[in-house]
């Protein structure tokens, strides 16, 4: 956080930066310590081209109960309260940590009450592990993009009416880092280009 601070300082550029449902509420607190790096968890912000950023760091429970797992009815209403701040769905970023439910982002191994993997005839089972939470304040709101993460092994992009919705995807246990590069263009998405390296 030091060195992006650095780094930012001088552009005046602002980072927006939210942990995910495996991170501890402490690093909030970190964040809230820089000038230049903004957490949009359970906030707005309006930022420059008259877009808005929401974000919601929390995901559906997990089989490993994570500090920011919750049930899918107080994800509902955190996103709720979420959707009160909106003022253009059209020109809104919402960041949500945990992808639509069956949206082809949210594919993951199904595992068994010992967390392990379930395979069949030789193959990972795979199974939708997303928030149905999310799915439908995406189907309702509408906004521009969703960026989400959680799902590590599900990368890719999908339409959800006008929404684009995209998970970056991750490979940092092997020190891949992987993200999405998003055009902006007059209140529209212009198009976008998931990057590893």
């Amino acid at each position: 956080m030091t060195l992006a601070e650095e780094k930012l300082a001088p552009l005046q550029a602002t980072l927006y930066f939210m942990a995910g449902n495996d991170d501890l509420a402490s690093i909030d607190q970190v964040v809230s310590e820089f000038q230049h790096i903004r957490n949009p968890d359970m906030t707005h912000f309006e930022i420059d081209g008259g877009y808005e950023i929401i974000g919601c760091s929390n995901a559906n429970m997990t089989p490993w109960f994570c500090a920011r797992d919750i049930e899918e009815d107080e994800l509902t209403g955190k996103l709720n309260t979420l959707a009160g701040m909106i003022q253009h769905p059209e020109q809104t970023i919402a960041v949500l940590h945990v992808p639509p439910y069956a949206s082809g982002l949210d594919t993951c191994p199904e595992l068994d009450k010992n967390l392990k993997i379930i395979t069949e005839g030789g193959q990972v089972v795979m199974k939708s592990a997303g928030s149905t939470a999310v799915k439908t304040f995406i189907e309702k709101v509408q906004p521009m993009l969703s960026l989400h993460g959680h799902i590590h092994e599900s990368p890719g992009h999908v339409r959800i009416g006008h929404t684009l919705a995209i998970n970056a995807g991750s490979e940092y246990a092997e020190g891949i880092m992987k993200a999405a590069i998003i055009n902006l263009e007059n209140g529209k998405v212009k198009g976008h280009l998931l990057i590893s390296g």
